[in-house]
């Protein structure tokens, strides 16, 4: 639901350039932007092949293990908090679906 409910865009590529600097490369945020909607095995593959790296499966587990250590770092949009809550204070099922 990012965009809608939540923006984390910052925040996983943050997370992705964090991720990647273990694997010895050095990446800028801009880097991350042309590889944005195309899945996350491509947001930071994409990047880690522009610097000459094979992408791994564990790159994408470290960078959300580095993502989920700072949910400080995702804005949760105001009117998406007071629709959940508003729905389930009246006693609706409230479900999120992408």
């Amino acid at each position: 639901m990012d965009g809608t409910l939540i923006d984390s865009e910052g925040a996983i590529g943050m997370a992705a350039q964090a991720s990647l600097r273990e694997y010895g490369i050095s990446p800028e945020l801009d880097e991350f932007l042309e590889f944005t909607g195309q899945g996350d095995d491509r947001f930071i593959g994409g990047v880690a092949q522009k610097h000459g790296l094979d992408y791994t499966p564990d790159m994408k587990k470290l960078a959300y293990s580095i993502y989920m250590a700072h949910p400080e770092r995702v804005t949760v949009f105001p009117w998406s908090q007071q629709t959940v809550r508003g729905a389930v204070s009246r006693g609706l099922m409230a479900v999120v679906a992408s």
